[in-house]
């Protein structure tokens, strides 16, 4: 499910600013994974998440300018670079 957000969010967020950039995307395609990793510090897990963008009839470096930009807009893509606050919180029925 979060693979699925992170690839709608991505994608509306490519095509908003393609579409500023007054681009015409056709076709365009955003897969998204998230996997458990190994995490470096304590050896345990943390996640991992990748996006690929297939941009047909586009220039690459135009290409790459969007998808570069996109991420600086998406908010997924702001949650997997930066983290995100949480907090846990205990009820109990007594």
């Amino acid at each position: 499910m979060l693979a699925a957000g992170f690839a709608t969010c991505f994608h509306g967020a490519l095509m908003l600013l393609a579409r500023r950039a007054g681009v015409v995307l056709k076709d365009m395609t955003v897969d998204a994974a998230v996997t458990l990793a190994r995490d470096p510090v304590d050896g345990l897990y943390l996640l991992s998440a990748g996006v690929r963008v297939n941009v047909p009839g586009v220039e690459r470096a135009l290409a790459v300018e969007l998808a570069r930009n996109t991420e600086r807009l998406c908010p997924f893509s702001k949650m997997f670079r930066h983290g995100i606050e949480h907090v846990v919180t205990v009820a109990t029925d007594r």
